[in-house]
């Protein structure tokens, strides 16, 4: 794992999505004409988002493709990002031409501020547009990957009918993972209790629609070869639904190893199948490694393949509330140090809120997914469907706002130095090491005293 985030260093220090000649050469109030092909779409505060691959710059006299130019402005321009205030319609796959004013992402120049730069480059994104000019040139379409997004459209469109406006955005975010429309209110209530990972497509989820269908599946008489195909197919389509972001790339990666474990009569690893899906990941997007989403993600896993097995070793005990405490706590040790880096807080009683918010996690995703598709039909029994998610998400408010109430419910203790956390790392290494050492001779003398005895 070490290799794998010095190898995805190792390539962003050499591959800038623009260059900082190119973006500094670049006035604001240029105008470009190009033409590019749409691959992604998706709503955010009212405004769409259109994701464009430039295939070439278009001009007055001719149009010129992007492997014959060297010192044009497109030259190192990929992939754009056109924000439109009035939604048009148009389709993924479509050939489109652009006019507009390119606008590049920049460093933050105050410690803290944002990092567009950054952003952006985990999206894959080399420049913005706002309100340009786009005409559609040819009607081509995406047919799979436009049957999704309109498949979401209608779910979100369904959940929307059926419950209010806060709950509605909050299950929206849940199992389709789209968190636009989440109020700051809410955002920041589940921060602060610990438990906005839910409103994220992860490895929980992906993990409980998987494992349900495959039951279903099985039960219905399908062989397993069979029925995990399927159920492959179906995970990579709802992670192609729900934007595909990097902890659900993971998640959805790891799924598939695991299922073609089973396929193949092998052994599934969860280190090697992270590794795997790490590797994957910044193949096609270096970047990653540098957001939280992607660090939060594969430390956490780390943290329960890694750091929970030695806790369990040193707290040994039946109980299965204990057991899930060790392994909360695991990763709540695991994350803490990327979690002040990025957020400068941390949630003192998360630990134990997860401890209630996570087993009903299944209900909300299997009572919210159906009641959206039912909805598609009948609002009323898409309500009925529905009816135990809106309770639960209730129950989630009113724990967490009973959290926010006690003290030091929230630690702001700022942002760490690099130094202190790789320091920190550096601690959970060796107690790792410790660890399983002294277990390892434990064994050995266990052994050693019973063949002594035969």
């Amino acid at each position: 794992m070490a290799g794998l985030f010095i190898n995805g260093w190792w390539i962003t220090v050499g591959s800038s999505p623009v260059s900082a000649e190119v973006a500094g050469s670049v006035s604001q109030s240029k105008i470009v004409q190009l033409y590019g092909k749409i691959y992604k779409q998706e709503m955010k505060n009212e405004k769409l988002l259109i994701y464009v691959r430039v295939i070439c710059e278009s001009t007055s006299e001719k149009t010129t493709s992007k492997a014959n130019v060297s010192n044009d402005i497109t030259s190192n321009l990929n992939n754009l990002l056109i924000y439109l205030s009035e939604p048009q319609l148009f389709q993924t796959g479509n050939i489109v031409f652009i006019k507009g004013t390119l606008v590049y992402p920049r460093l933050p120049t105050n410690p803290g501020q944002f990092n567009a730069k950054s952003y952006y480059n985990t999206l894959r994104v080399d420049a913005l547009m706002y309100d340009c000019e786009l005409k559609l040139e040819q009607p081509a379409f995406a047919v799979y990957d436009e049957f999704l997004y309109n498949l979401k459209n209608q779910l979100s469109q369904s959940i929307y009918s059926i419950e209010d406006k806060e709950h509605a955005a909050i299950l929206e975010a849940m199992v389709l993972g789209d968190k636009n429309e989440i109020s700051s209110e809410i955002m920041k209530l589940y921060q602060e209790s610990g438990i906005s990972h839910i409103l994220a497509i992860s490895g929980l989820h992906i993990t409980l629609i998987g494992m349900y269908l495959l039951k279903i599946l099985r039960k219905s008489g399908g062989t397993f070869l069979i029925t995990g195909v399927m159920v492959m197919g179906i995970i990579i389509s709802y992670g192609i639904m729900t934007g595909m972001s990097v902890s659900t790339k993971r998640a959805v990666i790891m799924f598939i190893l695991s299922v073609f474990a089973g396929i193949v009569g092998r052994t599934y690893d969860m280190l090697s199948a992270l590794s795997l899906a790490g590797i994957l990941i910044l193949i096609e997007n270096p970047y990653a490694m540098y957001s939280a989403g992607f660090l939060l993600s594969f430390v956490s896993i780390l943290g329960i393949a890694i750091l929970s097995p030695c806790l369990h070793k040193i707290i040994v005990s039946n109980k299965k509330i204990v057991n899930t405490l060790i392994t909360s706590g695991s990763i709540q040790l695991a994350t803490i140090p990327l979690t002040l880096y990025f957020f400068y807080e941390i949630p003192l009683y998360g630990i134990f809120l997860n401890l209630f918010v996570i087993p009903l996690m299944a209900i909300v995703v299997f009572s919210g997914l159906s009641g959206a598709i039912i909805g598609l039909k009948t609002v009323i029994l898409g309500e009925m469907a529905m009816g135990p998610a809106h309770y639960i998400l209730i129950i989630y408010q009113i724990l967490c706002t009973l959290i926010k109430q006690l003290p030091m419910s929230v630690l702001a203790v700022g942002q760490p130095a690099l130094w202190k956390i790789v320091l920190y790392y550096v601690g959970i290494v060796l107690f790792v090491i410790g660890i399983t050492k002294r277990y390892n001779r434990k064994l050995m003398k266990a052994e050693r005293t019973y063949y002594s005895a035969l």
